[in-house]
């Protein structure tokens, strides 16, 4: 316990020691808007910002007067959003007292457009995390808008000394998180979590199987269905709830599958492979259910395709600007061969087609990744949602305005509007007709902080050296 106030302690003085930054009344003219709602360009357009929000967007030709503000030319480039990242994991930085890795890591975020990210699940650190976001809120470091998840797990029991999950449930509320994440849990604790959340106007989220707590009759653990009937808001992941119906299912690497199996690669990818088993009025049910409820769903295509794709993942650029070694990104994966990849592969594309049936009968798609490669973990995402069959203009939509309203910030985020907050990107080619224009980011603002290309570059530079000195340590 000493520890953990020691090391909450050392968090208040590191965010104490920053220093606000204020931005100024900016006019930023020659713009093309991207409606990322209706897919559609907003051309010759100035953008008024006064704060942290977007006062105004008026035709250029209307020459406003803009002689008391800080003019940035445009040059006609594209202003959209600013991108959301609906799940990520930040906690190793706070557990391991790596402040500066983690502002640079916010940096990082930033200069690849994030402006806003969800932490899915902070293990015991969610004070910590709700301390972080509220300093960011506050602009006292470069970084994003933040959502904090508190975690139902038994070790968030122990941590806040709760015995039942209604408990938790209720001290989450108190301490202040913004959505309540379900995971290693079963059916009876998730519907005691849903119910003790309703009482606090809180969403409840996540993993709706649990194959550690199987049974012969639901070997993935599955209750999905039931958790969607009940009032779950979104459902995480494509793995562990695979909608089989009365098929016949091949058997399993060993007649039982528990937390202490010695062959976890082997039921992981098993697991995976039941998608080729996949009944087609099951999954329509299930499609239907979802949507009926309106859940969302967050499929994590760039973290999911870890198995099938070790060859592309250890050549990525973006381990650049990773802290660690490179081999601790694929740690705890399996990395199948032969047979087995193809069949990983084949699962992978079946998981696809299940997304882009979603997308197709009207479901609220997420983008996010799970990952920790920030920003190019994203881009996979939205690279794996748009070979999924989805439009690159409904890929745009999904990670702005779509992850937006599914966090409850639409009235701030997800949209260029007059009143919202200004975490805008700015982009060189259009967004709507090439994913990889992402990649061409000209400035970003957040929460009002205008970043040119030139901060973003010496940023980059500053992460790119500093995570190389962590490496030649190891």
């Amino acid at each position: 316990m000493l520890k953990r106030l020691n090391l909450f302690a050392a968090f208040v003085f590191f965010i104490l020691k920053l220093t606000a930054q204020a931005p100024k009344q900016i006019a930023l003219t020659d713009v093309i808007v991207v409606d990322v709602e209706k897919g559609q360009l907003i051309k010759n357009q100035v953008v008024i910002i006064n704060g942290n929000r977007i006062e105004d967007i008026i035709p250029l030709t209307s020459k406003p007067n803009l002689a008391n503000y800080q003019v940035i030319p445009g040059n006609g480039n594209y202003l959209m959003p600013g991108l959301i990242d609906s799940h990520l994991h930040l906690f190793y930085y706070i557990k391991s007292n790596k402040w500066e890795q983690l502002k640079l890591t916010f940096k990082l975020m930033l200069a690849n457009g994030i402006t806003g990210i969800r932490e899915a699940g902070a293990s015991v650190y969610t004070q910590e995390m709700i301390s972080l976001r509220d300093s960011l809120d506050k602009k006292y470091f470069p970084g994003p808008r933040m959502y904090v998840s508190g975690i139902t797990t038994t070790s968030n029991l122990k941590k806040f000394q709760v015995s039942a999950y209604s408990d938790l449930v209720d001290t989450f509320s108190k301490i202040g998180v913004n959505g309540i994440k379900i995971k290693f849990t079963n059916l009876k604790e998730t519907i005691e979590i849903i119910d003790a959340a309703k009482r606090h106007h809180l969403k409840v989220y996540g993993h709706t199987a649990n194959s550690w707590r199987n049974e012969p009759s639901n070997i993935q653990g599955d209750f999905t269905r039931e958790a969607i009937d009940h009032g779950i808001s979104g459902v995480m992941h494509t793995g562990g709830y695979v909608p089989v119906g009365n098929n016949k299912l091949p058997s399993g690497p060993e007649p039982v599958f528990s937390n202490e199996s010695k062959r976890w690669e082997d039921w992981w990818l098993y697991f995976d492979a039941l998608w080729l088993y996949a009944a087609d009025s099951a999954e329509q049910n299930l499609i239907n259910n979802m949507i009926s409820k309106k859940v969302w769903l967050e499929p994590t295509f760039s973290v999911e395709s870890h198995p099938m794709s070790y060859a592309e993942l250890i050549r990525k650029k973006a381990l650049q600007y990773y802290f660690y070694p490179d081999s601790s990104l694929i740690q705890g994966y399996p990395f199948p061969k032969g047979g087995q990849l193809d069949t990983a592969r084949q699962a992978f594309r079946r998981k696809q087609l299940f997304v882009k049936k979603f997308y197709d009968a009207g479901g609220l798609l997420l983008a996010g990744t799970d990952g920790s490669l920030y920003g190019s973990d994203l881009r996979d995402e939205l690279f794996y949602l748009a070979t999924a069959g989805i439009p690159i203009a409904a890929v745009i939509k999904i990670v702005t305005y779509n992850n937006a309203l599914a966090l409850g910030w639409l009235n701030d985020m997800g949209t260029v509007t007059k009143g919202k907050l200004a975490n805008l990107i700015l982009l060189k080619n259009d967004p709507l007709q090439d994913l990889s224009s992402l990649e061409k980011i000209e400035a970003v603002f957040s929460n009002g902080n205008y970043y040119s290309k030139k901060t973003i570059d010496s940023w980059v530079e500053e992460i790119k050296k500093q995570a190389l000195k962590e490496k030649e340590k190891k």
